[in-house]
């Protein structure tokens, strides 16, 4: 069962174009398979008891004709099974089988506009949010959908995949997509009133003004030759309500955009997009998963391919925190230079290389992304410091600069918890959906980039601060009882004492820190030694 398993999940996944929609196990015992095999695919029918083949050809007849005029997967199935025999037929699957359609052939096209060039085989697709994406298309939930995340984290190039992916997903009942800058709203508006235009046989003179450009363009995506057939990305929209030409999009009522007439993807680098009161849907793109790092970089790196280094590209991937637009530009710098992923990493160890500042300072092509991760973060340093508490919030940056990116303790900080909406609006930090103490992420490469051009000569002072609050946390504990152990620092805070270690060189704290580190070993020592639980003790231990 696991090769059959597997097979299907390739299936449907990046190999198989991830169209598989329906399996159908007709066959004694198949229930079980069903079962696991719904984890990979939309829908899959199974059977609980032996079969009969007179009965297993008859519900296929009835089933398929059902699903050849239209009807959903729940009523085709329901239908087929109320045939002689057919009782113990059961219906598995991860997406609702009421609300999806297999829709008839049809020899109308996908008219595509502004969704440019996309080069499918150098895509590493990313299931689980492609995932999402296909769930939310192919349902009847929100018409609207916000994917926000750091600036160069791929979410122009996920929707303008998903878009060519609309056909496949949809069948014929998809007449359009569309991709919107935001930075140039109506010039993309111009271009689309012209396609509809051309789509519904309508010959008539654009308009001049741009707001009678934008009603005509929303009265034909609501024209019912086109309505529901068309889906829609607008494309890094600033802060929601920031800037005054948006309020069209966003009034209370929905504003003028025909949001119910069709599919609507909203990318922004503005988190507050997820949480608006009109729009209030959507997720957070962040990195790749590891095996997607991987073969991201393989598929671009054509020398990398064969890899045989002591995990090489792992190391690489690793080093650049699996984010894509690190990824995107080691991946330019090593097919420009021929370098190998240990010449890579040895560039970025150097403390000025001449070969990466050539690499980054370079004239972008049409197409490619404009910033390299320093501009990126400098970019947000900048919106930063003109908001209210401009200083504060960004003193906090810098001492989350220099502790473990990961499972950060809210309360390490002072006014930690108090800038953190700002933070997280700005896709700055990450609190995870998890239970126990409140914890935050920080990017690691966001980090790299605070320390190394936006520290000034903040430095020692920063660290300073850093080690005071860890040692004002620790002094918050109780040495000598064992149940501390369940809520101390120990787990929590000993990453956070080793990462700051790393920093510290010529500085004035390095005793301080030193006897952060000494009492922090101690203290997890002697709560795991209360405990009888010495395996316990390791590499929190200095």
């Amino acid at each position: 069962m696991q090769k059959l398993t597997d097979a299907f999940a390739t299936w449907s996944g990046e190999t198989g174009g991830g169209a598989l929609r329906l399996v159908v196990a007709n066959a004694c015992y198949s229930a079980n398979l069903a079962t696991v095999l719904s984890k990979h695919v939309a829908f899959v029918i199974g059977h609980h008891a032996p079969v009969q083949d007179t009965s297993a050809v008859q519900f296929a007849e009835v089933l398929y004709k059902a699903l050849g005029t239209g009807a959903s997967p729940l009523q085709s199935f329901m239908l087929a099974k109320t045939a002689a025999g057919c009782d113990k037929y059961c219906l598995r699957g991860r997406w609702d089988a009421d609300k999806f359609v297999f829709a008839k052939p049809s020899t109308l096209s996908v008219h595509e506009v502004g969704v440019g060039h996309i080069e499918l085989g150098q895509f590493t697709r990313r299931d689980a949010t492609m995932r999402i994406l296909e769930d939310w298309l192919v349902t009847r939930r929100s018409p609207r959908i916000a994917v926000v995340g750091q600036g160069g984290s791929g979410k122009s190039t996920l929707v303008q995949y998903f878009l060519k992916e609309v056909g496949h997903l949809i069948g014929g009942s998809a007449r359009l997509v569309f991709f919107l800058h935001g930075s140039d709203l109506m010039g993309g508006y111009r271009v689309l009133l012209q396609e509809l235009q051309d789509i519904l046989g309508r010959a008539e003179t654009a308009p001049d003004k741009d707001e009678d450009v934008r009603a005509r363009v929303n009265a034909l995506l609501r024209d019912p030759a086109i309505k529901h057939k068309w889906v829609g990305v607008l494309d890094d929209l600033p802060w929601p309500e920031s800037l005054a030409e948006l309020n069209w999009l966003l009034a209370p009522s929905g504003g003028e955009f025909p949001w119910v007439s069709g599919k609507t993807i909203v990318t922004s680098r503005c988190r507050e997009w997820m949480d608006h009161r009109v729009f209030g849907n959507g997720f957070e793109l962040g990195n790749f998963e590891v095996e997607e790092a991987h073969a991201f970089l393989k598929d671009r790196v054509e020398h990398w391919r064969q890899d045989v280094e002591d995990g090489g590209v792992t190391a690489v991937a690793r080093r650049l925190a699996y984010f894509p637009l690190a990824l995107t530009s080691a991946a330019g710098c090593a097919n420009e230079y021929s370098l190998c992923p240990s010449d890579y990493l040895k560039e970025l160890d150097s403390n000025r290389s001449r070969l990466l500042e050539s690499w980054h300072s370079r004239t972008k092509h049409t197409g490619e992304y404009p910033y390299e991760m320093f501009e990126v973060v400098y970019h947000k340093w900048q919106r930063l410091s003109e908001g209210k508490d401009a200083m504060s919030v960004m003193g906090i940056l810098r001492q989350l600069a220099f502790v473990n990116p990961s499972n950060i303790p809210i309360d390490m900080f002072e006014d930690l918890r108090q800038h953190l909406p700002i933070l997280k609006s700005h896709c700055l930090v990450l609190v995870p959906k998890s239970a126990g103490p409140q914890v935050v992420s920080i990017h690691a490469l966001t980090q790299q980039v605070i320390r190394e051009h936006l520290m000034g000569n903040a430095r020692a002072q920063v660290l300073q601060t850093v080690t005071a609050s860890l040692a004002r946390r620790m002094d918050t504990f109780e040495n000598d009882k064992p149940e501390t152990y369940m809520t101390c620092t120990c787990r929590a805070y000993a990453p956070h004492v080793q990462a700051l270690m790393a920093h510290v060189d010529h500085t004035d704290i390095v005793y301080e820190v030193a006897v952060l580190a000494y009492h922090t070993g101690w203290f997890f020592y002697t709560v795991t030694s209360a405990l009888q639980r010495p395996s316990v003790c390791g590499s929190g231990c200095w």
